[in-house]
Parts: C-alpha cells; structure tokens; sequence
C-alpha cells in the first residue's frame, strides 16, 4: 500500500468486523519511499460510532495498536500522518491475542471523572521513537489501555487535548524517570489507582518589541516547573497576547522566545537562573507576565575533524545553566555555523555528531553538560567561537 500526502488531508481508512469478546490487534510498518527528515507513521483505531479509541504517536514507522474484549461490530482504522511517500503493510490480527488491559479512572481532587485526558504508554526509557500510544478517558473519566505484555510507565496528558488540570505520571508523579511502573500481563486486566489531577493554573501576558512597543505575534511562551519540565505553552497571538491554561500548581518558572529576538525569561531575566519563581496555586488565575524582546546575540563558529575539514549536518544546541535548550543551529556544508536568539547569559553548547561519522561532545572537548565550559553570550553582539573539533 502507498501512502502520500502525509494524510493530513487524505487519510487511508480500513474497516475490520470484529466478533463478541474478541481481541484486536493492528500494526502499521512502513518503508520510505524517499529519504524523510525521521521516520514517521501515525494511525488510529475508531468505533463504529466514531469514537477514537486507541492512537498510535510514536516517532516510528512501526507501529502497533490492540485493543481486548471488544462488543461485537465494526472498527475503522485510519492510517493519518506520515513524514514522507511510505509503502506499508497493514496487519490485522482478531481473535483470543496474547495482549493485556490497563483499566483505572482520572479524577480531580473533588472526585469527578475527567472526561478526554489523553492516558499514554511509554517505555521505562521514555523515548518516543520506542513507544507512545494512548487511549482517551470517557465521559465519566474511566480508561482501558491494551497493549503487548511487558513493563511500562503511564502518563495523563491533559496538554496536548488543551485541559485545565495539571498532568502527571502513574502514581502521582511528575516525571517518566520517577513514575511507578505498571505492568501488562497478557490475557488480564490490572485495576490502577485513580489518577488524581490538580485543577490547572492560568497564565496570561503581553509581549512587545523594546525598540517600539509594537505587540509581538508568535512569541513561543513556555512554562517550567521546578524539574525545569515543561508544563505549559502558548504562542502570542496577532495583539501580542497569550494564555496558558492546566499549568500544574508550584514554582513555575516563563520563558519567551522568537526568530530573530533574545530569549528572555520573565521577569526581563536572560536566564532561568535569574527568572521570577511564580508560586501558583491550585485554579490561580495569574495576569500580566509580560515580556519585552529585544536584539538577539550571535555565537559563530565552525565545526571540524582533527584535520581541520568542516563537518557538515553537525547540530549545534544552546542550552542555558539550567540544562533547558533554547537554540539549534545545523552546520554548514563548510562546518560553520551561527546561533541566535541569545541573551546576555552563560550558555553551553553541545555538538550532535549523530547524523555524521564522527562523536558527539560539548564546547570545549568535554563529555557531558556538567563538565561543559560555559560560554559568555552578549544580546545585540556576535562572538566567534572559532574552531569546534569532534
């Protein structure tokens, strides 16, 4: 089967009859027909009724969805986005399938069901290009998430379905690293504890240009908790205005970034270290975090190999003392390259060998972010690095 068009227009739509009882189980596996930037298919299963039921999101071109004990009916599988030209194999599997169920109810903290948040399976590692599907709660809030058997870590998104609660990891966790792992046996379903989430904060701002006080449009506004997580995000719009609901109560710290402007955090601070810690409770509505963008700094440079030849493709990233990335530049077919949208601030930078033959390290010739040498970046100025060896 071809795929084109990246399905956001055309998606390709299967249907499967499935009997009482019986399991599902759908994989989508692809092959590029062109070289795509990543490799990428995305799919979904859908009842009769048109109800999404299960979501395949990894970054991968081999996906699986599957899903237990199913009423006796039609289901629609739509094979939605891809990054490039695929051809596929679509494999449908029904019957009594070695898969397991994951059952449980997400509620705020007055006991209500919250009906969308978005439940979602990852590997213990995390990374998207492994595992990441998900299933959306009811009405009443209650979940059943069926997958292959095996050890996983849970996650209640309320971000990417725009919902006003603070999302977590299973049980009451606020990172994958420090979640409690579930556990898929096949053939049976594990009762969870309720997953209770705290009703949202609100952010709202401003963002203008310090040369005029012209409003800002498209600011990237984001929100981080005191793990430095992102919690929150919103763009400005035409008025230069933004809103960030379900940021999830404690310290939150705000950054505001845009193409050719210094990223600023708020209070009119050039890093996170020296942010305004805005303590916010639980429903807070919190007004005027304002920002004013001024001229970006510059930090150039070139990346070579020890014979001095420029690398191509090496993918050079800003991060502030914090450990947050804030900037990426990919070198040019020379080596060189120019990073922007930095402040007056302390920086490290750290050179992605990964799409070259060669290793990946940090500025200067160091192994990791603690060991990086900082670099002193000035808004408004550029500062020549000069030679990056990898």
């Amino acid at each position: 089967l071809i795929y084109d068009t990246r399905g956001v227009t055309d998606p390709d739509w299967f249907r499967v009859f499935v009997g009482a009882g019986q399991d599902l189980r759908v994989r989508v596996a692809g092959m590029p027909i062109t070289p795509p930037q990543w490799e990428d298919i995305d799919f979904s299963i859908f009842s009769e009724a048109g109800g999404e039921l299960a979501v395949a999101m990894s970054a991968a071109a081999d996906e699986t969805l599957c899903l237990a004990d199913l009423p006796a009916g039609w289901y629609f599988v739509a094979v939605r986005f891809a990054d490039a030209s695929y051809e596929y194999t679509l494999t449908v599997e029904t019957g009594d399938l070695d898969v397991g169920t994951l059952s449980g109810r997400v509620v705020d903290t007055l006991g209500h069901g919250i009906p969308g948040v978005y439940v979602v399976l990852w590997r213990p590692s995390g990374i998207q290009e492994q595992l990441n599907v998900y299933t959306p709660t009811d009405a009443d809030g209650y979940y059943q998430l069926t997958y292959l058997p095996g050890e996983y870590r849970l996650e209640f998104d309320t971000y990417h379905p725009n919902l006003n609660y603070g999302e977590e990891f299973y049980n009451d966790k606020w990172t994958i690293a420090t979640a409690d792992p579930v556990v898929i046996t096949a053939g049976a379903t594990h009762m969870l504890a309720d997953a209770v989430l705290l009703f949202g904060a609100t952010l709202s701002g401003h963002v203008t240009r310090e040369s005029d006080g012209a409003p800002l449009s498209n600011v990237q506004v984001r929100a981080f908790d005191s793990l430095n997580g992102l919690i929150g995000a919103a763009n400005t719009n035409a008025s230069g205005d933004y809103t960030i609901i379900g940021v999830r109560p404690g310290d939150v710290t705000v950054r505001f970034g845009k193409g050719g402007f210094a990223t600023e955090w708020f209070d009119n601070q050039p890093d996170q270290a020296s942010a305004t810690v805005l303590a916010l409770a639980e429903s807070e509505v919190r007004p005027n975090v304002n920002a004013t963008l001024g001229a970006q700094g510059f930090l150039a440079g070139r990346v070579v190999n020890p014979s001095g030849m420029g690398i191509p493709g090496v993918i050079v990233t800003a991060y502030d003392p914090g450990g947050i990335a804030f900037a990426t530049f990919t070198s040019r077919p020379d080596g060189t390259f120019t990073l922007g949208l930095l402040n007056t601030a302390q920086v490290k930078l750290f050179f992605n060998a990964a799409q070259t033959a060669y290793q990946p390290e940090w500025w200067h010739d160091k192994a990791d972010f603690a060991s990086a040498d900082p670099v002193a970046a000035k808004a408004g100025a550029t500062f020549d690095l000069g030679a990056a060896g990898v």
